[in-house]
């Protein structure tokens, strides 16, 4: 069989009887156009998907493949993770971990009760371990792929829960803090002003220690990037303490990070 397009949800299509199949797509394989699988009962699968999948993903649950007798769903497999977790009196060192994280290039995922997970490798797992006040432990889990939505099939605001604790200090002192939590099954995201009619945001602290004459240029270096980027808006706002805020708004995740590592480069 040949499947080429993404037909819904398992859960939301009525499968009328048909025989159900699972093909396992592991999660780095998520954002790959062909495949060649074979389902959980044997059967062969090609897997043909336009260019959309590069953004839009292939999720647990997604129907592949419908007949007149069998349907083809996707099965996230598990896989070898780490858990890492941050004990009490630590939880300042969460951004030396994903720090560290996201500087080998590895994905983080959200556990349950505040943890991080990301994919285990040995080095990964000693670095981790050497971190003061982080308890790293590995394990076998099942990986949801995190999305704010796939924007070529409209879905905006698709995640179960959001939460951003932020304290940045400065000499013993307070100088930025943020608390936010959006739960979208819960609140009306799309009257969110702090959105401004988009579905994704990136926030920005640069704290550099410059000079009012550099903070300026660098200030308008940061409104050029965000000028001449015609998928996303925004805006950087000079601080009481000297320090920068900048916000990104999109409707992309992609588009969004492309802009931030622009930005990172006038560092």
């Amino acid at each position: 069989m040949l499947c080429e397009q993404v037909l819904g949800k398992i859960e939301e299509l009525d499968a009328g009887g048909r025989r159900v199949e699972y093909v396992d797509i592991e999660w780095h394989e998520a954002f790959k156009k062909i495949h060649r699988k074979v389902t959980d009962q044997g059967s062969d699968c090609g897997i043909r998907m336009d260019d959309s999948v590069l953004t839009k993903g292939l999720f647990q649950g997604d129907v592949i493949y419908m007949d007149e007798e069998v349907v083809v769903v996707v099965n996230t497999p598990p896989c070898e993770v780490i858990e890492v977790e941050l004990t009490p009196g630590h939880e300042k060192y969460a951004a030396k971990v994903c720090y560290e994280i996201g500087n080998r290039h590895a994905p983080l995922f959200w556990g349950e009760d505040g943890r991080f997970i990301t994919i285990y490798d040995e080095p990964m797992m000693v670095m981790l371990q050497k971190i003061h006040g982080v308890v790293a432990v590995k394990k076998t889990a099942k990986l949801d792929i995190l999305s704010c939505g796939r924007a070529v099939s409209g879905e905006r605001f698709a995640y179960r829960r959001f939460g951003s604790k932020v304290k940045i200090y400065r000499g013993g002192k307070l100088i930025y803090r943020d608390n936010t939590c959006y739960e979208p099954e819960k609140m009306p995201m799309e009257g969110i002003g702090m959105f401004e009619g988009y579905s994704h945001m990136a926030n920005i602290f640069l704290t550099t220690g410059s000079n009012a004459g550099e903070l300026q240029e660098l200030q308008e270096k940061i409104w050029g990037i965000l000028d001449e980027s015609p998928e996303c808006d925004g805006g950087v706002s000079r601080l009481a303490g000297g320090d920068l805020a900048v916000r990104i708004f999109g409707n992309r995740a992609q588009m969004l990070q492309m802009v931030a590592e622009k930005i990172k480069e006038l560092i």
